[in-house]
């Protein structure tokens, strides 16, 4: 049957594209003004984004920071996109005080009645503040007090804040620093999220202790509460605290209008920062500066689809001053700027973000495979689905002097240890073209070889080979950190350099191109 052998047969795109073959699956390559949407091709919104929004026929359709909304005529009131007849009877219609109490008249207007650990803000239910500080001991070197209901560390002199901790100020070190990042989890509608999350903090992040680890969105899909109360569950009580993790908002987040479970329920929204922002990192190689974008920055669900990056938001993060002691920069998002499904709407606004940030990282999801793209000197690093792909997977990052390196690594039910990355000298292969990879010169000595090794039981050696040469044992530098200055091939040519760790788990390996001039 040719229809079964031929992924394309029946789709039709919408009629205003055509099928193709990705990987032997079906894309839509849409026509110009169309963009696609799984298999249909859509009619781009940037000129109106009210086209199509009625009011139910008791309001206009009216942009507000460049975003639709409703204004009802009187004796209605907006609900999303739709002017709902106010109903003088019940005021009370429609509260649902975020489903942890009950809505109760008092002089004529709705309040909220909530159950026990909850109280009223306006008209939701949120939850009563903790003793937040409890256990928490900065280290010995702090005291932790609470801010925005979380715990924070505020220091003794002499000493800076990572996580819960106060570790002893020095001198930006020159070593790699690396970050952990997973996408799209879906709560609500995967069957293996709570699960693969779990392993990701429980295992991967306690035992790579990266400086930061990034969440690129769709965390749930479709931001209801028991979602998202789903996701607190999973991440537990020993997920770093923000800005050491973190999670940005994507399409299926804020879906129906559910950005505030967003807000009352990431890690982000819950220290106050809000869906976008900055965010300072500190790590022994110094200061890391993270913008957050928002890329789902509309309020109506098939824009968000799309990816849509707000000329308001574009122009208070361009704004933001760059402080002066920032070792890196990168820009967390849930839409990618590169392939099919790339940023569409703002994405002239991003590469600019990313041009003046000075980003040398750019981390997405969305589209549920993984792919390393170069934007000029910028690494787009897309990761895979923590809750839909198969398999799936996350990203090990780092930044170190040479630039930046990046590897894919399985997560599943079992964790595979030991893993490795060579942070430095540049693959010349990353992505295909490394801008940061610099020819060496045939027997040019001190090449510094650079790894970050990790493994639950401690990793016990890391030895390195170039080409088929013997291999060499890497002095260990402490905090995960092996190197060994090394000297460049004889013979010109592209070079190979593997490195392989061993620890009680077993061996793993990771390799890089170089090249070598004459």
């Amino acid at each position: 049957d040719n229809d079964q052998e031929d992924p394309c047969a029946g789709v039709d795109c919408s009629d205003h594209g055509t099928c193709a073959l990705h990987d032997n699956n079906p894309i839509c390559a849409c026509d110009p003004g169309y963009f696609p949407v799984g298999l249909s091709c859509f009619e781009d919104l940037v000129q109106d984004p009210c086209t199509g929004i009625t009011c139910s026929g008791h309001g206009s359709c009216q942009l507000e920071a460049e975003q639709p909304s409703c204004v009802c005529e009187e004796g209605y009131h907006p609900e999303g996109f739709e002017c709902r007849e106010n109903d003088v009877q019940n005021p009370c219609d429609g509260v649902t005080c975020s489903g942890f109490g009950s809505c109760v008249v008092d002089d004529e207007q709705p309040g909220c009645l909530c159950i026990d650990g909850y109280h009223a803000e306006g008209l939701s239910c949120v939850p009563d503040a903790s003793d937040a500080c409890q256990e928490v001991t900065c280290g010995g070197h702090g005291s932790c007090q609470v801010q925005e209901g979380n715990p924070a560390c505020i220091c003794d002199p002499g000493y800076h804040p990572i996580g819960l901790t106060c570790v002893l100020d020095q001198t930006a070190q020159d070593g790699p620093v690396w970050f952990v990042h997973a996408s799209d989890c879906h709560f609500g509608e995967s069957a293996t999220a709570a699960m693969l999350t779990s392993i990701l903090i429980d295992e991967i992040v306690t035992v790579l202790q990266p400086a930061a680890t990034f969440m690129t969105g769709d965390n749930t899909d479709g931001g209801a509460t028991l979602s998202w109360l789903s996701y607190r569950n999973s991440i537990g009580d020993e997920v770093p605290g923000y800005p050491n993790y973190f999670e940005v908002p994507g399409n299926h987040d804020v879906k129906n209008d559910n950005i505030p479970n967003f807000e009352q329920y990431s890690q982000a929204g819950q220290a106050g920062a809000g869906l976008y922002g900055e965010s300072i990192i500190n790590s022994p190689a110094g200061r890391i500066r993270a913008l957050r974008a928002n890329t789902a920055d509309s309020s109506t669900n098939i824009i968000n689809i799309a990816g849509f990056f707000g000329a308001a938001q574009a122009g208070e993060l361009l704004a933001l001053p760059t402080p002066s002691d920032i070792v890196h920069s990168l820009i967390v998002a849930h839409h990618p700027m590169t392939g099919l499904e790339k940023l569409r709407l703002g994405g002239d606004s991003m590469q600019q973000l990313i041009d003046h940030s000075g980003a040398m990282l750019y981390l997405s999801g969305h589209v549920h495979h993984t792919a390393l793209d170069w934007l000029n000197t910028t690494l787009n690093v897309t990761a895979d689905s923590v809750g839909k792909s198969n398999p799936t997977s996350y990203a090990l990052v780092s930044l170190d002097t040479t630039g930046p390196a990046a590897k894919f690594i399985p997560l599943t039910q079992n964790s595979t240890w030991p893993v490795a990355l060579i942070t430095q000298p540049a693959n010349a292969d990353l992505a295909k073209d490394n801008p940061y990879a610099a020819a060496f010169p045939a027997g040019q000595a001190n090449v510094l070889v650079r790894t970050i090794a990790f493994s639950p039981s401690a990793v016990s050696s890391v030895e390195v080979q170039v080409d088929t040469v013997a291999w060499l044992p890497m002095d260990f530098m402490g905090d995960h950190v092996w190197q060994l200055a090394i000297t460049a091939p004889a013979n010109p040519g592209n070079r190979t350099i593997q490195i392989r760790a061993t620890s009680p788990e077993g061996t793993a390996t990771d390799e890089i191109s170089i090249t070598v001039s004459p």
